[in-house]
């Protein structure tokens, strides 16, 4: 291993050791609940995004 691997792995390891601890917030994912209006205004969303990005798309290329 060389001297800048190991200085990296040395400044990265007390980052990680921190960013690991405590709770993520994603533990109680599964007892979320959502509508099917909730739902649908998510995948309306993505749509739009999409329909958005295509169109600057489409527009970039003329």
């Amino acid at each position: 291993m060389n001297l800048r691997t190991a200085a990296a792995m040395a400044l990265c390891s007390p980052m990680m050791a921190l960013a690991s601890g405590g709770d993520s917030g994603t533990g109680a994912v599964g007892e979320m609940e959502i509508s099917g209006g909730q739902l649908m205004l998510v995948l309306g969303g993505v749509v739009l995004v999409g329909l958005a990005l295509w169109l600057v798309i489409k527009l970039m290329n003329k």
